[in-house]
Order: structure tokens, then sequence, then C-alpha cells
């Protein structure tokens, strides 16, 4: 009986997997992905249907497009995607860029986002995309640093210029930075008090020596001119550069950086300062506003000076007006017991722009041994004058030694030169100061041992005169 009932079952199964499961509903084994004890099909069941999202459209979008996963301002779904309403930190460091989720240390409102970050060591489970692993270039920083303050530049690369770890940023060498570096030493920083409506233009400052250089794009001879009155010619297609004499030491009698020194009645010399009429404001900490309203009445201030300046040969104000006309109402007065001034438009015209008006210490006719103070005055109404700097200033000239003929440069030229003078070939030697620039001991005599130095020099035996290789001469004008 037992053995009938088994026939049976098997003949059911047999027939429920005929009639219930047909052979054209069983998925082909090549589609079946074995997985652990079980597996999937990697298309669908025979008869089922694939229900795609709706794709909506804007009417920019024209022809077929793709049904995969991506969106545009162009095609968009019915109903938003997922949201994710606060927004991800980022941050550049020198491991690359860390990625970090505020979560709800973060506030908002109608001008910002801002939330906390911590730092990479507090949270080292954050995100980040490395890079190169370079810390820093600090070629580009020296050269950087170079436009600002080349002796420091100097000093920066020969301290890092050999550590392995410092790394050349991609095209640079060191050559082009060593390069780079000492022509700004040479030239001096970038000076910006000084500028021009010529688009392409620099001006370099060194030691109060001041670099003008002119690109001229065009196809006609152009003067451009500078706003310290500097004028320079560049012929087309060309660059010019043309060096003024240096300044020397200078005396900074106020640069009007410290509100507190102002309010306490000082200068940068330590003397008082007398106001006498006018409305006066410290902008930024960078320059004085001295706004006067007096009419045919002059409101000026004082600055004390109270000591002997006849070795200085300018005065020298960096300055500014107003709506215009302010230099035709403005005197400066230099006391020693007596006024003696001067007219501020004999010197130049102001603009809205800060300009270098320098003044010849001699047009005032004082006793410079004794001077008092120096009094800004203005007359006129509503008349403004924002003042930036007012010093004092030696001009004179840079002698440079062995350089007999005044080209700038010390070459083979200039010991032609000493030698046919000392042999009486010639009488006198081209160059301006060069009779002192010949003299390389400082003996008072141009003879056969200023000679062999300049020899020495040359054939780089030594690289300095026994007097130095520069002097600084004042012209008194």
């Amino acid at each position: 009986m037992l053995k009938r009932v088994n026939t049976i079952i098997c003949v059911l199964v047999m027939l429920c997997t005929v009639f219930i499961f047909p052979k054209n509903n069983v998925l082909s084994s090549e589609w079946e992905v074995k997985v652990g004890k079980g597996s999937y099909s990697t298309v669908l069941p025979p008869g089922a249907e694939n229900v795609l999202p709706t794709i909506y459209r804007t009417n920019n979008l024209k022809g077929p497009m793709s049904t995969n996963d991506w969106w545009s301002s162009t095609a968009f779904l019915r109903y938003s995607e997922r949201q994710y309403p606060h927004p991800l930190a980022v941050i550049n460091k020198k491991e690359g860029i860390q990625v970090y989720y505020p979560g709800p240390s973060i506030f908002a409102n109608k001008d910002a986002i801002c939330g906390w970050m911590n730092l990479p060591e507090d949270t080292p489970d954050d995100f980040t995309i490395g890079h190169s692993q370079v810390q820093v270039f600090p070629d580009t920083r020296w050269m950087y640093r170079a436009m600002s303050d080349p002796a420091d530049a100097i000093n920066q690369m020969e301290a890092g210029i050999d550590d392995s770890s410092n790394w050349l940023e991609a095209g640079n060498s060191k050559a082009h930075t060593y390069h780079w570096i000492h022509n700004f030493n040479a030239v001096g920083h970038v000076y910006r008090n000084v500028t021009s409506s010529h688009p392409v233009y620099a001006v370099f400052n060194k030691e109060g020596k001041k670099t003008y250089v002119a690109y001229n794009y065009g196809n006609s001879p152009i003067t451009v001119s500078f706003s310290d009155g500097k004028t320079v010619n560049v012929p087309p297609g060309s660059m010019a550069v043309s060096a003024e004499e240096a300044t020397g030491e200078s005396l900074v009698i106020d640069d009007f950086n410290s509100s507190a020194q102002w309010d306490s009645a000082k200068n940068d010399l330590g003397e008082k300062i007398i106001r006498n009429g006018g409305l006066y404001n410290l902008e930024a900490n960078t320059n004085l506003y001295f706004f006067y309203n007096g009419g045919n009445s002059p409101e000026s201030f004082d600055t004390y000076i109270n000591r002997d300046i006849s070795s200085y040969s300018h005065l020298v104000l960096n300055i500014k007006g107003g709506s215009g006309g302010e230099e035709k109402s403005v005197r400066i007065i230099l006391n020693d017991g007596s006024n003696h001034g001067v007219s501020l438009s004999d010197y130049g015209n102001l603009t809205t722009e800060y300009k270098e008006i320098k003044i010849p210490l001699k047009d005032f006719g004082a006793n410079l041994k004794n001077v008092n103070y120096l009094r800004i005055e203005g007359t006129g109404t509503a008349k403004v004058l924002r003042i930036e700097e007012i010093r004092l200033s030696k001009t004179g000239t840079v002698l440079v030694y062995g350089d007999l003929d005044g080209d700038g440069i010390i070459n083979s030229n200039d010991y032609v030169l000493i030698s046919r003078y000392i042999l009486e070939v010639i009488n006198n030697l081209p160059g301006p100061y060069a009779k002192e620039a010949a003299d390389l001991n400082g003996d008072g005599r141009i003879d056969t041992l200023d000679a062999a130095i300049l020899k020495r020099y040359l054939l780089e035996i030594i690289n300095e005169f026994p007097v130095g290789n520069y002097r600084f001469i004042i012209l008194l004008v």
C-alpha cells in the first residue's frame, strides 16, 4: 500500500511541473548568477514590465535623450530627488582637500551659511582628497616677497633653496628664481605711490631711487607721463626704462598711521601738533583727512620739527585733493622765527589720486639750521586735502666706483680709460664724478695702484674695491 502511495505522489509532482510551471516560463541559466547558496537573474522574468520613471523635459531639449540617471536644467523628475540640507564643509590643506560634514553645528541667515569645521588631526575619519603631497612651493613665496622686500627674499632663498624638502614649482628653476629676486634687489620694490594713465607701466623704488618702465604696444612713438611728473619717451613696439637720481636718507615727519598718536597731538618726531581751525580725521590709520572751510580766513595745522634740517634737500608730500582746485589755495610754511611760505600750485596740480610733490627746501629762503615747525595752510570754502606722508629727503646720485665712463657697467672700457689717463694720453675721464670713481683705494690720487685694483676686480680676483663699490653723493640744489 505504501509503495502505491509513493507512486501516486511522484506522478502528481511531475504533472504539477508540466502544467503549473510550463517549460517556456523557466529562466535560462545564461542569465542566472550564483551567489552563495542562492542566485539571481540579470533579466526580468518573461511577461514582467519594467516601469520607468516619467521624464519631464523642457522645450529647450530637442530630439531623443538618454533615460539614464542624469539630470540637468533641461530635464528633471516630477518630484525631487534626495536633498541634503546641510552642506559639506571643505578646506584646502597641505594633505589635500578635507571634506567634513558639520551636522547640527551649522547655522544660516539671509547672508550666509556658516558652520564649524574641525582640524584634520581632530577628525581623522574625515574624507581627504589628496594631491602631490608637496607642502609648499617656497620659490613662489620668495619671488612674491621680492616685490615688497627684495633683501628679505634673498635671505629666505639662500636659507632654503638647497633644502631637498623645498620643492620648486613645476616649470621654475633655481637659476630663474635667483635672477628674479636679484633683479628686484637691483631696481627695488614695486612702488605703488606713483601711477600712470598708460596701462603698461611699472615703477620700482630702491632706497629712494625710482626706476620707471613703460611699454609702447602701438605703431607710433609716445610719451608716458607719471603722477610725480616724470615723463618717458617710448618708441613704437618697444620698452623703455628710465632711472632717476637717488633719494638718500629720509626724515619722516608724519605718516599718519596712528590715531592714538594724532589724538595726543604728536607727530612721528615726537613733536607737538597744533590745529588752527579745520576738521581732521585719520582715515583707517593710513592718511590725514584735512577739511578747511574758512573762506578767506586760513585754517591750518602746524607740525613741529625743532631741529637742523640743512642737510636735506626737499620737502616731500604724498598728497591728493578732493573736488579739485585745492592746490591753488594751499601754502606750505617753514617757520624759523619768521614765516617763509610757498604755494603748492607752483609744484604740481592735485588730483583725486595720491601723488608725490617735491618742494626744494631752498625755495623757502628760510634758515634751515633752526626750523621750528611746518604749517599746512588752506584758504577757501569746503576744500579737502588727504595727506599720506610728510617727509624730508636728500636727493643725490649714486657713485659707482670703477665706472669711469658713466654707463653703469664696470668693464674693460673703464680699464682702458684709467690706463690712458695715467699715461696722460687723455686729460679727463668722460663719466660724471669719474675722478672720484677712479680713486679705488681712497688715497686721493689716480695712479697705477688704482689700475691694478680695477684689473683684479675685472679678473674676479676680488669682488669689492678697498673703498667699497658705491657711495651716495648729496646734491643740494
